[in-house]
């Protein structure tokens, strides 16, 4: 007998077909079966409590022959003639193979042997795994859930279409100002102090620097030769003076444990004098040796200053002193724009060695004045640039130029505008234009009244 029970709100939809399950080597005749558990009749008392697990085989009979699918299971439901289980750790692919069984029972072709072997090894089967079984009505559902997926699909994707459009016209043509400008950013060069030939360059363009860096090295071979000759001198007297307190310390080290076998006979020796079992003089002459024995290692705990160390070592300072103005340093921090020198070249004092970047790059714009009282200055500006096809954010820093170009704001149709750049912008080169939006009054309001709608 095959039965279905009628559309439910269970996970999956259970069928009454001829199934079996085997449990502790007793086959027990399924009472409903789905893709999820199983239910058996049973007459006598199975062993088993709610929660508790257990091994069997599920057994799908055919024609002519019968599937055996080992299952773990869990007691969910338990009453006098009936027990349900729930399958524990079901991979999908074998939830397919017995929804697919329920499939050929239901419709009447378990005699088709060939048709659950092919599900068994292909791995991905059209039907769904849990989905109820109202196979009557499933080419309809099926129909219906496809138009109803399509439906909705299409409804957001237009409404996200005509939404970006939207988004699109009225923040570019209404709400903000476009225009070009020139970025650029404040150098500062290092120069050389002294004549002399380029002995080695230390840095090299892009590279961070903070302000006392050495840039490049210049070469004086008799500097070179006194240090190192001095250098060499002072280790060697160095070393001759490690080997010379080692072997002091030796020497304190033996005569620290003879001052204290001593001390032990001095104290020992003070206590036989109070019991008036040694002499005065016996007493005194043990007295004498441990002090004497004690001035001694005080006198070698004392180091000396070696002065030909200390000479030598003044001499070494005074040459690297001299060692130092051959050394161009970064006279500011920033980063290295560009090497004007090369390692063998001769220059002279006051020569340009590098360029130094100081600042962060920032855009010199130009905009009509008549639209100075419409730009919101408080809103970030968003800059396109062109060479990595990206956009970064800027701020103004300040309206019209009065430094260098002395610019009449008030009798010139335009004003010009410093504009920072919060992010590092390495890609675009000095002197490139890029283009600029500014934010509109209009829409900051517009956006604020929006945010507190929302709120």
């Amino acid at each position: 007998m095959i039965y279905r029970e009628p559309t439910s709100k269970r996970r999956a939809q259970r069928v009454k077909i001829p199934v079996f399950l085997e449990i502790n080597g007793k086959i027990y005749q399924s009472e409903d079966i789905s893709v999820l558990g199983i239910g058996i009749k049973t007459t006598d008392d199975l062993p088993i409590e709610i929660n508790d697990q257990i091994k069997g085989k599920l057994i799908l009979p055919f024609k002519d022959a019968y599937l055996t699918i080992p299952v773990n299971l869990i007691c969910r439901h338990k009453s006098k003639n009936k027990i349900g289980f729930e399958f524990k750790d079901l991979d999908d692919h074998t939830r397919q193979v017995i929804r697919h069984y329920i499939e050929l029972a239901i419709e009447g072709r378990l005699e088709d042997l060939e048709d659950i072997i092919s599900s068994l090894a292909i791995k991905e089967l059209e039907s769904p795994i849990v989905e109820g079984l109202d196979l009557a009505e499933e080419e309809q559902l099926e129909t219906y859930r496809r138009f109803k997926r399509h439906f909705w699909f299409w409804i957001v994707f237009g409404t996200i279409i005509i939404g970006a459009f939207l988004y699109y016209v009225i923040y570019n043509v209404i709400f903000t100002y476009k225009t070009w400008g020139i970025i650029t950013w404040d150098t500062q060069k290092a120069i050389s102090h002294q004549d002399g030939i380029v002995k080695k360059i230390n840095v090299k363009p892009g590279q961070n620097i903070k302000a006392g860096d050495v840039i490049a090295e210049l070469k004086d071979p008799e500097i070179e030769k006194q240090e190192q000759l001095t250098q060499e001198i002072l280790n060697k007297l160095k070393t001759k003076e490690i080997e010379k307190r080692q072997k002091q310390r030796e020497i304190a080290s033996l005569l620290e444990r003879l001052l204290n076998i001593n001390y032990k006979e001095y104290q020992e020796a003070k206590r036989l004098y109070k019991a008036r079992k040694i002499s005065l003089k016996d007493f005194k002459y043990i007295e004498k040796n441990y002090l004497r024995l004690a001035l001694l290692a005080k006198e070698k705990e004392n180091i000396f200053i070696n002065k030909p160390i200390i000479d030598l070592e003044e001499k070494l300072a005074t040459i690297q002193a001299q060692k130092e103005k051959l050394l161009i340093r970064a006279p500011t921090n920033g980063k290295i724009e560009e090497v004007f020198i090369e390692p063998n070249s001769y220059i002279i004092k006051g020569q340009e060695i590098a360029s130094i970047k100081t600042s962060q790059p920032y855009i010199i714009a130009k905009i009509p004045n008549w639209k100075l009282t419409e730009i919101d200055y408080k809103e970030k500006i968003i800059i396109f640039d062109p060479f990595s096809d990206k956009k970064v954010a800027g701020k103004i820093l300040a309206i019209g130029l009065t430094d260098d170009t002395e610019i009449d704001s008030l009798n010139q149709k335009s004003t010009f505008i410093k504009i920072g750049i919060s992010e590092e912008t390495g890609s675009i080169p000095k002197n490139a234009r890029v283009k600029i939006w500014f934010t509109n009054k209009i829409y900051t309001k517009f956006k604020k009244l929006f945010s507190k709608f929302v709120s």
